[in-house]
């Protein structure tokens, strides 16, 4: 394989990683935007964890962003789980 093709596959491989991550990130933030509209707590969670799992799911491929981790504090803050929501909330501020 010459020097040429492996660039051209590493640069294939990055544009569709990072549409991937993009498209991820957008439907996590439309499982939130569900979750805002839900007129009960018991609405809203469903909608939240789908949310929690595909921002964990971008940390997991190596995403590092604050408004990120920001995004998942604030999910787990709407969930009543205190504790993730400050480790969120503190990575995000680094």
């Amino acid at each position: 394989m010459t020097r040429r093709m492996i660039l051209t596959t590493v640069a294939v491989f990055a544009v569709f990683s990072s549409i991937s991550v993009a498209s991820v990130f957008m439907d996590a933030n439309k499982d939130v935007e569900r979750a805002m509209a839900a007129k009960t707590f018991e609405e809203a969670e469903s909608p939240l964890r789908a949310a929690i799992q595909r921002y964990r799911l971008m940390i997991e491929s190596g995403v590092r962003n604050g408004y990120l981790y920001y995004n998942l504090g604030n999910c787990y803050m709407r969930i009543r789980d205190v504790g993730e929501a400050i480790y969120w909330y503190r990575m995000a501020e680094r």
